[in-house]
């Protein structure tokens, strides 16, 4: 058996619950009454493949509304597990011992001293017990080549009286958009100015307001000049960040997070036009989904001046769907990790 994961889109104005068939719908169910969060994450379906994968016929059926969403297209395989009776034992390659023939070493014989009795000389055989010095094992560093510039990561607490006190300060500034808890995706009239004035709420400055637990200059990690991997051994990509950890010690382990990742333009050589941003339970991992945000946005400069979060200059933002607060399920557990995927100039 092989294990995939089918999702639904984002846009998709069904509601759910979902039941998901493969054949025909007049089978018993592979899945059932999953929820609309629920499939915009990934459901996961056991079914018979190979690692090049397979064409399945997926329907996915809408309870609510009776109709169907019909999926006629190879799934992408996630993980394989493979299920064998026996677990084969390894049978290393016998490589012959050759038996060692030491070397001999001839004594000379000595050449007495005129009028003194021949001293033979002793053959030295060194002491069995001798440690060699023992060279220190380094620690592994980058394999790429790091700037000094740093990804950032917001963390929006998404409870309610975090939202209001960040909605509250945002009206306060005279702003039109309140944060992503309270008004969605930022439309790009006034983006800039609404992304700097957000930079600068103290609960990302002090990161000690309500479930504003961390400052957001401590949450961040660097932007690499060339490809290669970061401390974890994850792959990044030339002008992606490493990995940034997310653990319950950051963040308040039973409310759910808005997460959006700010890059400053001089880390990427002064030009993006997309990147994408991967997040999981585990590193190198994207479990969870990679953003989905609209490539307008993502093209566009936000100015941050000083006294913000962090430092002054010009960044772009990437953030998740805003369906998808994160984790999709409390409390947070072992943990989250934000890296960067592909960057095209």
């Amino acid at each position: 058996m092989a294990e995939y994961i089918l999702r639904i889109s984002p846009n998709s104005n069904a509601t759910g619950p979902f039941n998901v068939y493969t054949g025909s719908t007049l089978t018993t169910p592979i899945y059932s009454s999953a929820t609309f969060d629920q499939m915009i994450v990934g459901v996961t379906l056991d079914l018979p493949g190979s690692p090049s994968g397979v064409v399945y016929q997926i329907y996915v059926v809408n309870e609510e509304e009776g109709c169907e969403l019909n999926y006629q297209q190879q799934v992408v395989l996630v993980t394989e597990t493979t299920t064998s009776p026996v677990t084969p034992s390894v049978t290393p390659t016998n490589t012959p011992t050759p038996t060692i023939t030491p070397s001999e070493t001839s004594t000379p014989t000595p050449t007495p001293t005129i009028g003194l009795s021949p001293t033979p000389t002793p053959t030295i055989t060194p002491s069995i017990s001798e440690s060699p010095t023992q060279t220190p094992t380094p620690t592994p560093t980058p394999s790429a080549t790091p700037f000094s510039y740093q990804a950032y990561l917001f963390p929006e607490p998404q409870d309610y009286t975090s939202r209001n006190t960040l909605g509250q300060y945002m009206y306060d500034g005279g702003k039109t958009w309140f944060g992503w808890g309270n008004s969605g995706v930022p439309g790009n009239l006034s983006y800039s100015d609404n992304m700097d004035y957000y930079a600068h709420f103290s609960g990302f400055t002090n990161g000690s307001d309500g479930n504003f637990i961390t400052q957001v200059s401590s949450l961040s990690s660097a932007m690499f000049q060339s490809a290669g991997t970061d401390g974890y051994g994850c792959p990044i990509n030339q002008y992606g960040f490493g990995t940034i950890n997310i653990n319950n010690t950051l963040v308040n382990p039973n409310v759910k997070y808005f997460y959006t990742i700010w890059l400053p333009l001089a880390g990427m050589n002064g030009t993006m036009s997309d990147m994408t941003v991967n997040v999981g339970t585990n590193p190198c991992s994207f479990n969870i989904g990679a953003d989905l945000i609209p490539d307008s946005i993502k093209q566009t400069n936000v100015t941050v001046t000083s006294g913000a979060a962090i430092p002054a200059g010009t960044y772009r933002v990437l953030w998740i769907d805003p369906n998808l607060h994160i984790p999709n399920t409390l409390p947070l557990g072992t943990g989250l990790y934000f890296s960067s995927g592909e960057y095209v100039p």
